[in-house]
């Protein structure tokens, strides 16, 4: 940092191009002989920006090696608009595809591609990854190309590209998709924070306070330089276990939560507990102290000394767990409004999936509740197998009606891959049952 704002100014440095994580840790200082100011290689936080476009021209630009170094470009920054990386520079073409390249609307997320002349033929002496990353372009001319950046963007609507991370972060959670870049901007837009960087998810466990972060040589984030943190725990004071079950909780909890200490006061969520280690917490209370432990009082008393408190009191069960369905509320809009659901008499019916569990509950309602002639589709790879899928669901006790008012009828198959069809007439005239197939190719 002080060496680079030595040279700035010993050099009379007028045009530069600083990435944003060298940038952050030059000193305070005017610089007035540097008019213009590019950065890249990095995002470039929005305090950054409004730090040093101040009195001079400060341009963010974006661009992989991979596309010839600059793909876009952005309009001169200042403190009133958050950066952007602009637009794509002369002979580039930038798309925001989802994961089956289509593009994406405005403001919706989505991968960056990247196409133009710039675009290099691979990588050198590795056909896989050239594969993977150098694919075929469906917006462009035939034969053409495009980069897949493994950068997470979206479109403005002045036709700027906002820069969201990295795809290859992202991590998934319990079926969350959490973006730690995300994470970084909030980070970052604290007064005193000048620098962050996460490699947790959502709300860390554990805050690593350095001088300043680890750089590699062109300027970037040196993820594997960041020092691994000390096991922190959040909560009161250490309390050492008294009695035998606080004792055998808190073995429990550390194997559960891989700690080595854990106090009797400590909350099961605040020092990095969640929902599936809760579950896991509960199995082996169960296995270990008490067969009939309801998983719900791990979320009701998430300390060692309350949940203790509570096996003790209730040490020889029935104890009321905690209900959680109690504090269910129904929204005013799907509460009952007294009026009389409309009186239905349908003549004829095509039910779908008749043969799987919920269409087999349809089936015998409407054979019950209707007078209404059913035609029954079963999805079926030939007429033998729908025969027997349809037998299996007429020998549930609440379909036996069908085998007193079922009949076919016989439909030209042109087509191995064929469905089923069964037709029910609820006055039981006809008993004879005949198998016929229709043709219906299965849908995937």
């Amino acid at each position: 940092g002080t060496d680079l704002a030595e040279l700035l100014e010993r050099q009379a440095i007028s045009h530069a191009l600083i990435p944003p994580a060298a940038l952050a840790t030059l000193p305070p200082g005017e610089f007035p002989r540097l008019q213009t100011l590019v950065v890249g290689g990095d995002a470039c936080p929005a305090a950054l920006a409004a730090r040093w476009s101040q009195g001079r021209r400060m341009v963010n630009a974006y661009g992989p090696t991979e596309i010839t170094i600059c793909a876009s470009m952005s309009a001169p920054m200042d403190a009133t608009e958050p950066p952007s990386i602009g637009q794509p520079v002369w002979n580039t073409r930038m798309y925001v595809l989802d994961d089956s390249l289509r593009p994406v609307p405005p403001g919706v997320a989505g991968e960056l591609y990247i196409a133009g002349s710039g675009v290099a033929r691979g990588y050198l002496k590795r056909p896989v990854l050239s594969a993977e990353r150098f694919i075929a372009n469906p917006y462009g001319e035939p034969g053409s190309r495009m980069y897949r950046s493994g950068d997470l963007a979206r479109w403005r609507s002045d036709g700027s590209l906002d820069f969201l991370g990295r795809a290859d972060q992202q991590v998934k959670i319990r079926g969350f998709r959490i973006e730690p870049g995300e994470i970084v901007s909030m980070l970052l837009k604290h007064p005193q924070v000048t620098q962050a960087a996460v490699v947790d998810y959502m709300v860390p466990s554990a805050f690593v306070h350095l001088p300043s972060l680890p750089l590699t040589p062109s300027g970037k984030l040196d993820r594997k330089a960041l020092p691994a943190p000390e096991q922190q725990q959040a909560g009161a004071q250490y309390v050492a276990p008294r009695t035998a079950t606080e004792k055998l909780l808190a073995g429990l909890w550390a194997e559960t939560l891989q700690l080595q200490r854990i106090g009797i006061h400590d909350n099961f969520f605040e020092i990095g507990g969640h929902s599936l280690m809760a579950i896991q917490l509960g199995m082996r209370i169960r296995q270990q102290l008490r067969a009939d432990f309801p998983h719900a009082e791990v979320y009701n008393r998430p300390s060692i000394a309350e949940l203790a408190a509570w096996i003790d009191d209730n040490a020889g069960g029935g104890a009321e767990a905690l209900d959680l369905s109690r504090e269910l509320e129904l929204p005013a809009h799907i509460r009952p409004q007294g009026i009389a659901a409309p009186a239905l008499k349908p003549k004829r019916v095509f039910l779908t999936g008749a043969s799987g569990f919920v269409g087999s509950h349809l089936l015998a309602a409407l054979l019950r509740d209707t007078a209404a002639c059913v035609v029954c589709h079963v999805r079926a790879e030939d007429a033998q197998a729908g025969e027997c899928s349809w037998c299996r669901t007429a020998a549930t006790p609440s379909t036996t009606a069908l085998r007193r008012s079922t009949f076919c009828i016989p439909m030209r198959a042109s087509s191995p891959r064929t469905s089923t069809a069964w037709s029910r007439c609820s006055n039981g005239r006809r008993k004879a049952a005949r198998r016929a197939c229709t043709t219906s190719p299965r849908s995937r």
